[in-house]
């Protein structure tokens, strides 16, 4: 069954990014300590790198190769448990275990490889501790800002630069969250900024940290330094991707159609003039409306279309033929065919 929730709640990470100042704080000790402002006593752990499994070869214009991919690595990096708890009396995130993390990282990495790159992300300590940090301000004022004010329960100077260079997800984490930002479902997410930074041809390093209950999670995307950087590089970036898409990844957990808003993006390209034209072999025209061509700065730039309505699409062998016209180096031709994975 597929993952996705529609009822994710995702805040956009934004090109422009506040800057924090250091709140002084130190470990906690045991007793009442100060939960709010810039008084708060975060719980401090050592965090550490996180490295993922190297995704199985792929070859998506071939449907054997892309089910495997999908059964192999995307079902195989299914959560089976949840964060711990917040300890709500002293700020304490908790630690997110090994396992969820290589999870987390594998699902970001399954996604990055759909769309030709190589699936090489890393997740670096001080931005696990940074994303952690932001998700216990969210979730200790069940909140989700980019921008926290101090006076906030649980308030850090590191959990406010979380904040302002991730993605963020309420009522979702870990490979959930992440099947959340790519689909960019919701009110304010035209530009699909969430999708692009995951996808994004400069990405190496990321960070990530949740908790649960409420459920927030924090994906730390936006400035990071370190890593080597794919040396896979598509021609273009599009989700869906060109070639077979597994059914399950345009539907929502209950398998009604979910997937609304496509994208085309590729590095430097002005969109603010192109078109896009879709047919589906044996239905004809498909109306796609042009919703976000000249949202720069999340990511590379990229054109992003909806489709008027998705009720009766998505089926299997459903093929739908994509042209971008009035971009440098176009026209670009695609197809993408719906596969089901049983």
């Amino acid at each position: 069954m597929n993952t996705f929730l529609n009822s994710i709640s995702i805040v956009m990470s934004l090109m422009l990014l506040a800057s924090c100042s250091d709140d002084g704080s130190s470990a906690p000790t045991s007793g009442n300590n100060p939960t709010s402002g810039n008084d708060a006593i975060i719980a401090d752990y050592t965090y550490s790198d996180t490295k993922g499994d190297n995704p199985p070869t792929l070859n998506n214009t071939d449907k054997a190769s892309v089910i495997d991919f999908y059964n192999n690595f995307y079902n195989a990096g299914a959560n089976s448990e949840n964060p711990p708890l917040r300890d709500s009396s002293k700020c304490d995130p908790n630690k997110l275990s090994d396992k969820i993390q290589k999870n987390t990282l594998n699902r970001v990495n399954f996604y990055r490889k759909m769309v030709g790159f190589d699936g090489g992300i890393e997740f670096k300590a001080e931005y696990n501790m940074k994303a952690h940090k932001a998700a216990l301000i969210m979730a200790a004022n069940n909140a989700l800002t980019h921008y926290p004010p101090a006076s906030y329960t649980c308030y850090s100077a590191d959990g406010a630069n979380g904040a302002s260079h991730s993605n963020l997800a309420s009522g979702s984490m870990n490979t959930f969250a992440v099947d959340g930002y790519i689909l960019d479902n919701g009110a304010g997410n035209q530009a699909v900024g969430h999708r692009r930074w995951i996808l994004s041809s400069t990405a190496s390093i990321m960070g990530h940290g949740a908790l649960f209950i409420p459920s927030k999670d924090a994906l730390y995307v936006v400035g990071t330094t370190g890593g080597v950087k794919s040396t896979a590089q598509p021609d273009f970036i599009a989700w869906p991707p060109a070639g077979y898409l597994p059914r399950p990844l345009a539907l929502n957990w209950m398998g009604s159609p979910s997937l609304q808003r496509w994208s085309f993006g590729k590095p430097g390209v002005d969109f603010s003039t192109a078109t896009v034209a879709m047919t589906k072999d044996g239905a004809g025209a498909v109306t796609a409306n042009i919703v976000s061509s000249t949202d720069n700065g999340y990511g590379d730039n990229t054109l992003v279309w909806e489709i008027n309505d998705i009720s009766g699409e998505y089926k299997d062998d459903d093929r739908y033929n994509i042209i971008i016209n009035g971009v440098s180096g176009g026209p670009y031709n695609y197809w993408v065919e719906i596969a089901d994975v049983n």
